[in-house]
């Protein structure tokens, strides 16, 4: 269970941190728009997973 979630939670929190600074830089609405809609669906689908690896997957 921990050999999902540690990596996980380090990997999206790197990604938000890269976006972040990105999204920072750059100032584009649509832009923003897309990398927040697309770590929406990145946690939720993390959230998924380890529900799913708990078995309460359904």
């Amino acid at each position: 269970m921990m050999n999902l979630v540690i990596p996980g939670v380090l990997g999206i929190a790197i990604l938000m941190g890269f976006l972040g600074f990105l999204l920072g830089k750059i100032l584009a609405i649509p832009l923003i728009v897309i990398a927040v809609s697309v770590t929406l669906l990145l946690v939720y689908d993390f959230y998924l997973e380890i529900k799913a690896a708990r078995g309460n997957g359904k």
